[in-house]
C-alpha cells in the first residue's frame, strides 16, 4: 500500500473529559476532568466529591469502580476497513523500535548491574525472550505522548542521565482474520503487558486487538498487535527543538528567577551534621532532645527557622517562574495531563535548565501538528513487506 493512502487520525488534544456507561441502564455519562479529579481524590482539608448521577435513571456513577469508555462513537478506528489505513503511534526509548538487538543490549546492561535479579530474572536471554513474547502497543498521537510522560516519571532513572525518547509512526498491514472484531476493554495485565499467547487463546489467533485506552488519552482507541503486522515505521526524536520557540516573557522570567535565587542564597543555613528529620518534624526534634533548654535543640530550632524562611522565599520564586512558563508554553490541558506533565519534568535546581525542559516538553502538547510535520523528513523503515 502506498504511503499516500494512509490517513492521520484526527488530533483530539489533551483537554478531554471522561465518559462512563451507567452500570444500571447503560446510558453514557460525561464527567468533566476537573470533576473526575474531585471524585477520585481527597485531601486532608477536602473530602472526595459526590459521584455524578445518570441523567436517565439517576443511578450513582461510581468512577472509582467503573472504567472510562470510548470517547468518540464515530472514531475512525471503529471501522474495520480503516484500521490498517490509519497511522498509529508509539513512543519508546529505542530509536529503531521494534529492535531485538537494542532490547538484548539493554537487558545485558540491566543484568550486569543486578537490576534484573531484583525482578526475578537472571540472564539477558531470559529477559529478551520475555520481551519478545509480548504484543506491541500502538495508539493515537496523544496516547503515545502521555505514555512517554508517564514513563518519564514512573519508570526512568531520576538520578541518571536523561534518556532519549523517540516517536514512531506505524503503518500496519492486516490480512483477513488478523483483526479481532469490536473494541473491548484494555487486555493488559497490571504491568501493561499482553502476551502474544493471549491473542491466540482469547482472540482466536487475531494479530491486532483494539481496546479503549484507560491509561493514556483515556477513552481513545489503542491496539495490541503482533509485531508481524507492522509494515513500516518512521521515527523522530522527541521533543523537537524546531517547534519549541522560546518566548521573550519566559526568558525574562527565567533570568529574574536566577537573580532572585542568587539574592536569597546567603539565607540558606548550613545544615551539615543535622538529621533532616529533625529539621522537618518538630516532634522528632522534641523526642530527640526533650529538654527545651538543651543547647543542641536550640541550635537546631534556629537552623530550622532560618531554613523555613529561606524555603518559603525559594518556593515563591519557583512558583512564579512555573506560572509564567505555563502561561507562555502550556496549552489548555485537563488536570490529569497537567499533573502527569509536571511529574515528567526533570528535577533541577537551575531555572534555565528547567525552562528549557519545560519549553521542549510543552511543545509536544501545544504544537502536535508541527511535531507530526517532522515525519515528512523521516526515513521510512520497512519492517515487513505489505501485501
Amino acid at each position: 500500500m502506498d504511503e499516500l493512502e494512509f490517513a492521520e487520525q484526527p488530533l483530539t488534544g489533551f483537554d478531554y473529559g471522561y465518559w462512563f456507561d451507567c452500570a444500571a441502564c447503560g446510558t453514557r455519562v460525561n464527567i468533566a476532568a476537573d470533576l473526575y479529579e474531585l471524585q477520585t481524590t481527597s485531601t486532608a482539608t477536602r473530602p472526595r466529591a459526590d459521584f455524578s448521577r445518570c441523567g436517565e435513571c439517576d443511578t450513582e456513577v461510581d468512577v472509582t469502580e467503573l472504567r472510562p469508555v470510548l470517547r468518540n462513537l464515530d472514531d475512525a478506528a471503529l471501522q474495520d476497513d480503516w484500521v490498517d489505513k490509519l497511522f498509529w503511534y508509539h513512543s519508546s526509548t529505542y530509536e529503531n523500535w521494534p529492535d531485538d538487538a537494542a532490547y538484548a543490549d539493554a537487558y545485558r546492561k540491566r543484568t550486569a548491574n543486578a537490576r534484573a535479579f531484583s525482578r526475578g530474572w537472571s540472564t539477558p536471554e531470559e529477559l529478551l525472550e520475555r520481551h519478545t513474547s509480548m504484543a506491541l502497543h500502538v495508539g493515537t498521537y496523544e496516547a503515545a505522548i502521555e505514555n512517554m510522560l508517564r514513563r518519564l516519571h514512573d519508570q526512568d532513572d531520576r538520578d541518571g542521565s536523561p534518556r532519549s525518547y523517540w516517536l514512531h509512526r506505524v503503518q500496519i498491514d492486516l490480512e483477513p482474520g488478523d483483526l479481532a472484531p469490536g473494541v473491548g476493554e484494555e487486555p493488559t495485565d497490571w504491568l501493561g503487558n499482553v502476551p502474544l499467547s493471549k491473542l491466540d487463546d482469547e482472540y482466536g489467533g487475531a494479530r491486532a486487538v483494539r481496546y479503549v485506552n484507560v491509561n493514556e488519552a483515556h477513552g481513545s482507541i489503542s491496539m495490541a498487535i503482533h509485531p508481524a503486522v507492522i509494515a513500516t515505521v518512521s521515527t523522530i526524536e522527541i521533543p523537537v527543538e524546531a517547534v519549541a520557540d522560546e518566548t521573550a516573557a519566559a526568558a525574562a522570567a527565567t533570568c529574574q528567577a536566577v537573580d532572585a535565587l542568587s539574592e536569597i542564597a546567603p539565607l540558606r543555613p548550613d545544615t551539615t551534621g543535622i538529621d533532616d528529620m529533625l529539621l522537618r518534624f518538630p516532634s522528632a526534634l522534641k523526642r530527640t532532645f526533650p529538654d527545651p533548654a538543651d543547647p543542641r535543640r536550640l541550635e537546631i530550632e534556629a537552623v530550622a527557622d532560618q531554613l523555613g524562611t529561606y524555603s518559603k522565599q525559594r518556593k515563591q520564586i519557583w512558583d512564579e517562574l512555573k506560572m509564567i512558563l505555563e502561561s507562555e508554553y502550556l496549552p489548555t490541558v485537563n488536570v490529569q495531563v497537567h499533573e502527569r506533565f509536571c511529574d515528567a519534568l526533570a528535577d533541577t535546581e537551575d531555572p534555565a535548565e528547567y525552562h528549557q525542559g519545560f519549553r521542549l516538553m510543552a511543545s509536544l502538547l501545544a504544537h502536535p501538528h508541527e511535531v507530526l510535520a517532522q515525519f515528512a523528513h523521516a526515513p521510512i523503515r520497512t519492517i515487513r513487506l505489505a501485501t
